[in-house]
């Protein structure tokens, strides 16, 4: 692998759906299990994309009972930490 990433396989999360609820009205799934961000990410819509790409990773489709927390350090520093059910949907 190179500098930065250069070289790192690019994983499409444009599919993965993310709600809050339990329930995506006209599907079905089946869930493969829990997904999280761990460590503080201080960007909002990178921690979105680092879940995103965990679930992608674990071959699901969509992210159910979606919750985001956020956390102030200081002055300047933003934190986000997000969690959820990852999940595969069925026909």
């Amino acid at each position: 692998m190179g500098f930065f990433g250069a070289g790192k396989e690019k994983i499409d999360i444009s599919h993965i759906m993310v709600t809050t609820t339990e329930n995506i009205p006209g599907k079905k799934y089946e869930i493969i299990g829990p997904v999280g961000i761990l460590e503080p990410i201080p960007l909002k819509h990178k921690a979105m994309d680092e879940i995103k790409t965990n679930a992608a990773e674990m071959g699901a489709d969509a992210i159910v009972t979606f919750r985001i927390l956020f956390h102030h350090v200081e002055r300047t520093e933003n934190f986000y930490f997000c969690y959820g059910t990852a999940v595969r949907f069925i026909d």
